[in-house]
């Protein structure tokens, strides 16, 4: 697999809103010698999802407005890493804040990039067992 980088020419901030959004907006030149004016650099914090199953064996779900889409959704248990923080304390702290439950049963899914193109963020998956309200 051949990895040809592109090359930044410039790069200017265009949006800043911390602690949630940075965009970048860069002129880029292609390895075939091209270059593309405003290609969007895009970074949001790091997130954590969960699969909640309770003890009965019951999928937790949540339903919730989210103001992206405009309207109530269902939802897994997640939420955004606050600095410094590890995946797995954060996705602990998440369900319980969310939903009360705790557990001890946790398998780590993967880490995964939300978009290569744009960077945007790493969303951090699990899948929790035996899940209890405390």
């Amino acid at each position: 697999m051949s990895e040809e980088s592109w090359e930044v020419l410039s790069s200017e901030t265009a949006l800043h809103t911390p602690p949630f959004l940075t965009v970048t907006m860069q002129q880029v030149r292609l390895p075939t010698g091209g270059t593309i004016d405003g290609w969007s650099i895009v970074d949001a914090r790091d997130y954590t999802n969960a699969f909640v199953i309770n003890e009965a064996g019951e999928a937790l779900v949540l339903e919730g407005y989210k103001h992206g889409i405009g309207r109530s959704s269902w939802q897994m248990v997640g939420g955004y890493m606050e600095p410094g923080e590890d995946p797995l304390s954060c996705i602990r702290r998440e369900l319980l804040e969310e939903t009360g439950y705790s557990s001890d049963n946790w398998q780590m899914l993967g880490s995964f990039v939300v978009d290569a193109n744009r960077r945007v963020g790493m969303g951090n998956f699990f899948l929790v067992r035996d899940a209890k309200l405390v």
